[in-house]
């Protein structure tokens, strides 16, 4: 039985998606896990059979050798999870996206197409697609759109992965926002923080509070992974799935949820304000950020995203792969247990956001 496990390679496997699926693929298949940081003490002892090389994606010539080795051992290459990525809160372009999006990406596909990987699964965005306007859904065909230096880096790659499809199958995961009971997301932090404040300022929403995005939790994720590999012989030569829930949350949706946890009586007293008076208190903040040396995580750009949510239709993805969000992992059903522990292990809370922030991710279960 041990001997038919699919020997599987993953970029990116010490970070937050990567360390989650690599401790849960790490008993039922051959884990080769690669990343550029060294894996946290708890993440190695929960990974005993999992094969780690603390390598870079930019290194082509170095990640070749272990590309070598693993089919040297194995035979084979089954699956590439391609999940190493850079990513910031601004527009402006950085060279960390030519270099590990682009670069890094084209040397992980010419060596999945050299060693003939079976199928190369990529970690892309749901941000790659813009929102639409009426009651029009985003779906797996939708064609990727976007102005942001992030989501542009991942359409670079998805085109890349169309140009070589003639000999290398692939599926793209354009994946939701991702969380976990302790939070670890970015722009849902944001409005915790701003909406745990006891002033006047702490009701205050943005427009009309229809900003919204599809939400997963990160064990979902997890678990479309091993969907992916279970139903490999299933799927067409290219594929796109949405990694997301198939309900989009607005801002007025989490308000009353988040205040209520919080505590706080007045979860349905918000504070609308006009776009543009948020998006000059932003251009102010930045201006203080940059003198000060202290950036506030806000920035005016997302003011563009207001009241325009994305709106998605994944019934392909759910019944290609006979999958769903599990209910029980519900962003509404999780906030409580999410400010639980916020109220709880404040601490160890704002922690793990920061060093997801700051892309110094370490695995604590």
């Amino acid at each position: 039985m041990k001997e038919n496990r699919k020997v599987i390679i993953i970029t990116g496997a010490a970070g937050f998606l990567g360390s989650a699926i690599t401790v849960k693929l790490e008993n039922s298949c051959r884990v080769i896990a690669v990343d550029n940081r060294i894996p946290s003490s708890l993440l190695r002892l929960k990974t005993p059979n999992v094969q780690w090389f603390h390598d870079d994606i930019t290194h082509r010539k170095s990640v070749s050798g272990i590309f070598k080795k693993v089919l040297k051992k194995h035979g084979r290459i089954d699956f590439v999870l391609h999940l190493a990525f850079f990513w910031h809160f601004g527009t402006d372009y950085r060279l960390e996206y030519l270099k590990i999006n682009d670069e890094g990406t084209r040397n992980i596909v010419d060596l999945c197409r050299k060693f003939h990987c079976k199928r190369l699964v990529f970690a892309s965005t749901l941000s790659v697609l813009s929102q639409v306007a009426g009651n029009q859904k985003l779906n797996e065909k939708s064609k990727p759109e976007s102005n942001l230096p992030y989501a542009q880096s991942k359409i670079s790659s998805e085109l890349m992965l169309v140009k070589t499809s003639t000999d290398l199958p692939f599926t793209i995961l354009r994946i939701g926002a991702v969380f976990s009971e302790w939070c670890e997301l970015p722009p849902l932090y944001i409005l915790i923080k701003h909406w745990s404040r006891k002033s006047w300022m702490g009701r205050t929403i943005p427009g009309k509070g229809n900003t919204g995005f599809p939400y997963i939790h990160r064990d979902d994720v997890v678990d479309i992974v091993k969907k992916v590999i279970v139903r490999n012989d299933q799927l067409d030569t290219c594929e796109w799935f949405l990694a997301c829930g198939s309900k989009t949350l607005v801002h007025t949706d989490l308000f009353p949820v988040i205040r209520k946890c919080l505590g706080h009586d007045d979860c349905h007293d918000s504070i609308h304000l006009p776009v543009w008076f948020v998006r000059l208190v932003l251009h102010f903040k930045c201006v203080a950020g940059k003198i000060t040396g202290r950036m506030a995580d806000e920035r005016p750009w997302m003011m563009d995203h207001v009241d325009k949510p994305w709106i998605v239709d994944n019934s392909y993805t759910q019944e290609k792969l006979d999958w769903t969000c599990r209910e029980g992992r519900d962003l509404l059903k999780c906030m409580p247990q999410m400010i639980d522990n916020f109220n709880k292990y404040q601490e160890a809370w704002i922690e793990r956001m920061n060093r997801r922030n700051k892309r110094v991710y370490e695995y604590e279960g």
